[in-house]
């Protein structure tokens, strides 16, 4: 696991880093509910949990630290700016102690 200081000095980069890819994974989640047969089967939020997973290799890659399945909401979030977020919410926990 890399120093908070180091966390700090990179969190803006990772951010970033992470929201192309979740971005990337709620396009292609997206264009499996343009289909009007499948949208009226599923009622699906922006990013789903298992979209999630896709970020896990970054933060290892980045902070040392494994994606924890408690890091991840079930049942979704309504936007990647959330998604991210809170997901921030639970690395900062991580280097605070």
């Amino acid at each position: 696991m890399i120093s908070k200081e180091k966390f700090n000095e990179c969190k803006e980069g990772l951010r970033n880093e992470l929201t192309e890819i979740l971005e990337a994974e709620t396009e292609e989640l997206e264009e499996r509910f343009d289909d009007p047969a499948v949208s009226k089967l599923f009622n699906s939020n922006a990013v789903d949990s298992k979209s999630m997973c896709a970020l896990s290799p970054k933060i290892e890659e980045v902070t040392g630290l494994k994606l924890k399945e408690e890091w991840i909401q079930k049942g979704g979030y309504e936007s990647v700016d959330e998604a991210i977020d809170l997901l921030f919410v639970q690395l900062e926990l991580q280097f605070e102690s």
